[in-house]
């Protein structure tokens, strides 16, 4: 729910808050990698407290870097008097129990735990949730309201690609496609589908949280994902214990669709209807796409103007692709932020481009651009090529090149990218 999120939100940001005194001018540590110790770690930042490092359990992630601090094993904790650790929600207990065994005193380990309901509060938060519910209802009359929990853009070009398939298998006559995000409701309609509506994110976790209690059958509606916010959240984890591609788990787990006989591809602009900036030149102009939420870590800023500086030697035009005031443009390059239904036959134009893995990279695989994607750092082997464009069969792997960030090799990673640009 996101009354719930911003619940914990909060009260992660106020127990930091109120441990500050204690904080300060002491080695403090966060107890895994994760959405709510990130949470813990910019309230610190906001406090002028820094973060000495990350605890995790994950081996992969160790020995790499989560927003700008080392992660480290748990056994590489130097225990003092001043060492503090912060353990935001997961298993609690364990995390807990690990950390006595190193020789920390309780005293010196902060846990957050989310608060707990009331009775009342339940009952009045499922009446609210009801009639969410019920205005949905009589809005769309006997359309089957299919829920789409996501705000990610991969996830939304691979719904796109599958629900025209999984409403004939399904035998569904008359739907609405429900969404929180304008850019999911834009992917989508790429594929032609004309009944998307955008919902808050609010009303989607009542919806859900009446779907839980009566059930989809009873109110012909579907939530068509399983992760997020939602339940089954353990099900991401399988990218590390199968040899399937992201793209067969959600054609299978969230679609029921067992081959690509039904999959379509999206449907972009003519070129000739798109008014191309007169700096584009084809063939020799770069797109560059350094950011993505879910890039933890952002390459340097330094290392992409270098390899800016390289581009313009071999005369080409670079554009930086930005999508709010919060992405920078690199310097040298011009910005850049092309609309979905554009960006393939610009692409297919411009000849060139080369951006940190995100969901951008589904929407733009069937571009005959020449592709050069960077994973990030702490992905290990198996992760890479879960989430590999190459591995899901999205575009010509021929002209596509897949390579994982090490910020320690980040000089030889700029030369092999050099040549691949001809």
């Amino acid at each position: 729910m996101v009354d719930d999120y911003f619940r914990w939100v909060s009260k992660i940001q106020r127990t930091v808050a109120d441990n500050k005194n204690i904080l300060r001018n002491s080695d403090v540590y966060l107890f895994g990698a994760s959405d709510s110790t990130k949470v813990a770690a910019l309230e610190l930042k906001n406090l002028n407290i820094r973060v000495s490092g990350v605890i995790d359990n994950n081996k992969n992630k160790c020995g790499t870097v989560w927003m700008g601090t080392p992660i480290i094993p748990p056994k590489s904790l130097k225990v003092s008097n001043h060492t503090f650790v912060i353990i935001c929600g997961g298993d609690v207990y364990a995390k807990k129990k690990q950390l006595l065994s190193l020789g920390m005193a309780e005293s010196n380990i902060i846990v957050v735990l989310p608060s707990a309901k009331s009775h009342l509060e339940i009952i009045w938060d499922f009446i609210k949730a009801y009639a969410v519910y019920w205005g949905l209802k009589k809005k769309y009359r006997e359309r089957k309201m299919i829920i789409l929990p996501i705000n990610a853009t991969g996830d939304a070009y691979l719904t796109g690609r599958y629900i025209k398939g999984y409403i004939t298998q399904n035998n569904i006559q008359t739907y609405v496609l429900l969404t929180s995000s304008k850019s999911v409701k834009k992917i989508l309609e790429l594929y032609g589908e004309t009944y998307v509506d955008v919902i808050s994110l609010g009303d989607m976790d009542k919806l859900k949280e009446v779907v839980d209690k009566v059930g989809e059958s009873k109110l012909n509606v579907v939530f068509l994902m399983f992760w997020g916010l939602y339940a089954h959240q353990n099900l991401i984890k399988i990218e590390e214990f199968t040899t399937i591609s992201f793209l067969e788990m959600f054609r299978g787990a969230v679609m029921g669709m067992n081959d690509e006989k039904n999959a379509r591809l999206p449907v972009f602009k003519p070129l000739n209807e798109i008014a191309l900036n007169e700096k584009i030149v084809k063939g020799k102009t770069v797109l560059l796409a350094p950011y993505a939420s879910t890039f933890d870590d952002e390459i340097d800023v330094e290392w992409w103007e270098e390899l800016v500086l390289y581009l313009k030697t071999k005369n080409y035009i670079v554009f930086s692709n930005t999508s709010s005031e919060s992405e920078s443009v690199i310097r040298g390059t011009v910005g850049a932020s092309w609309k979905y239904e554009e960006l393939v036959p610009i692409l297919d134009f411009c000849g060139y481009f080369i951006g940190v893995r995100s969901g951008l990279c589904e929407v733009i695989s069937s571009s005959s651009c020449r592709k050069i994607i960077i994973y990030q750092e702490y992905m290990s082997k198996r992760k890479m090529e879960y989430f590999s464009l190459k591995n899901m069969g999205l575009g010509d792997s021929s002209i596509l090149t897949e390579i994982k960030w090490e910020d320690k090799k980040k000089e030889q990673i700029l030369n092999d990218i050099r040549e691949k640009i001809e």
